[in-house]
């Protein structure tokens, strides 16, 4: 008799397809940042490297096809873009403390 009820598509419009057509602009936006700020806050360098090429590509293709069918969504990405750039720059930062705090 359990009824559960899933909030995350709660902001979603109505309708049958992938959620990610359906979610509000701005919201789909931040899934996408999101995404790329966990990328560059937890991939190792040594990491990044290799797998940036698919990475990139699969990121670019779908951020393309959802901006052709979602115009709206690239002055929201654009808005978020930088706490993307904070990310990236705070990366090195960790990375430099990491090395500080190993015991050599």
């Amino acid at each position: 008799d359990a009824v559960a009820t899933h909030g995350r598509g709660a902001g979603a419009a109505e309708g049958r397809g992938p959620l990610r057509w359906r979610r509000p602009v701005d919201l789909e936006a931040c899934v996408i940042t999101n995404r790329w700020m966990t990328l560059v806050r937890h991939l190792h360098t040594l990491d990044l490297i290799p797998r940036l090429p698919v990475l990139l590509s699969w990121d670019l293709a779908l951020t393309a096809v959802s901006v052709v069918r979602r115009p709206g969504l690239l002055a929201a990405i654009a808005r978020r873009w930088p706490l993307v750039m904070d990310e990236w720059r705070a990366r090195g930062d960790r990375s430099r403390r990491r090395l500080r705090e190993l015991p050599w």
